[in-house]
């Protein structure tokens, strides 16, 4: 399979999350990957999205949100990228801890590791840049 690349820009609106489900399921590929690998593509975009919009860019609509995501036969590969002044994601609290379980923050940060083979997290000095890839599952050939 070739690569293939999709891509959307939205203003930093929260009523923007909900355009991440139709952009996903625009992607003429995601009707044939098994179901979890499509949930798990799907929370952690939207995770990403909503990260970028609420935190990175405090819901400013005149800043954007950019999302790339990028298929091969391997793997998605997602970048989404904000104009905020960042953050360091090695500092967000793990919210399954005991003293941070009813506190806001982290959760979107935590599902986005738990749900991906590779995270990274890169400050561009114009904005913050998540790069996540999730893997498909091996092909098993028939018989």
């Amino acid at each position: 399979m070739v690569s293939e690349h999709y891509h959307i820009t939205l203003p930093s609106l929260r009523e923007n999350i909900s355009r991440i489900e139709p952009f996903l399921r625009s992607i003429p590929c995601v009707h044939e990957l098994p179901e979890n690998v499509y949930y798990n593509a799907l929370i952690v975009l939207t995770e990403a999205v909503n990260n970028a919009i609420i935190h990175g860019n405090a819901c400013n609509e005149g800043k954007d949100v950019d999302v790339v995501v990028n298929v091969d036969s391997e793997r998605f590969q997602i970048i989404v990228t904000d104009q905020g002044t960042g953050f360091d994601a090695e500092a967000v609290p793990d919210p399954r801890r005991r003293e941070n379980i009813l506190k806001d923050g982290g959760r979107g940060v935590f599902l986005i590791r738990a749900l991906s083979e590779d995270v990274r997290y890169t400050f561009l000095g114009t904005g913050m840049q998540v790069e996540i890839m999730i893997p498909f599952p091996p092909t098993t050939p028939s018989p």
